[in-house]
């Protein structure tokens, strides 16, 4: 039963701070939950329609608690404009001890803001072989609805870190890559096996502290009058590179 403490429970799990709170977060629409399950992420309560839990009854477990819901009181939990039948409650995974693994390349975000960028992000490293993205203090939440949304699945199977880039860098030693308007042409770089490819923010680009950790300074070409390249899809276009000289 859907019951006014739980909606409040939901609705809760949309902001950040309630999340810390309770190590939970909010997992909406059929192919997400369904990525969910598939992962090694607890699953705490499903609530879905009907329909779902008899079509889906094969992939859940008798662990985790259903909650039956009608579509208009999915409606007033879900955080989608139109649910897809189910909506899941997961822990938050607790983040090991970060390790740079080499011979492989690794992600570090700069105050990334953007959600949607942040999730798209994500599913991109997570297709062309990146496991681990470290974080600034800076970027919007992994767990924020709308991250986990456009990280279609991807979220659950990578790494994240969160803290200082700076001191990251400098303990890891690991050489760091980044873009920048007047950097070396991606396609014609030497570019190496290892290291960290850095992303700027959405509007600053990388900020001033970090720019004296890159190694080498690359820039995306092009022959539009657009002023920049979103985030995300600018880090396709970089790891679709590094992957490419493998």
């Amino acid at each position: 039963m859907l019951t006014k403490s739980k909606i409040k429970f939901l609705l809760s799990l949309q902001q950040k701070k309630y999340r810390q709170l309770n190590n939970r977060f909010i997992v909406d629409g059929d192919k997400t939950v369904r990525e969910l399950f598939n992962s090694p992420l607890k699953v705490e309560t499903l609530y879905a329609e009907p329909w779902w839990l008899w079509k889906n009854k094969h992939i859940y477990s008798d662990g985790v608690e259903i909650v039956e819901v009608s579509e208009k009181e999915l409606q007033q939990i879900s955080t989608l404009e139109a649910p897809t039948g189910v909506l899941a409650v997961a822990h938050i995974p607790t983040e090991d001890k970060p390790k740079l693994e080499r011979g492989k390349i690794t992600l570090a975000l700069d105050d990334i803001n953007d959600p949607g960028n942040f999730g798209t992000i994500i599913r991109i490293a997570e297709w062309f072989g990146v496991e681990t993205i470290f974080c600034s203090e800076h970027c919007v939440d992994a767990y924020n609805p709308k991250v986990v949304s456009a990280a279609k699945g991807s979220l659950f199977r990578t790494k994240l870190f969160y803290g200082s880039l700076p001191q990251l860098f400098e303990k890891s030693k690991a050489p760091v890559f980044g873009t920048i308007l007047n950097g070396n042409n991606i396609y014609k770089a030497d570019l190496p096996h290892e290291g960290i490819v850095l992303i700027g923010n959405e509007a600053h680009g990388v900020s001033s502290e970090l720019l004296p950790f890159l190694k080498l300074k690359l820039s995306i070409p092009g022959s539009g009058n657009a002023e920049s390249l979103n985030a995300g899809v600018a880090t396709g276009i970089i790891l679709s590179e590094f992957y490419r000289r493998k």
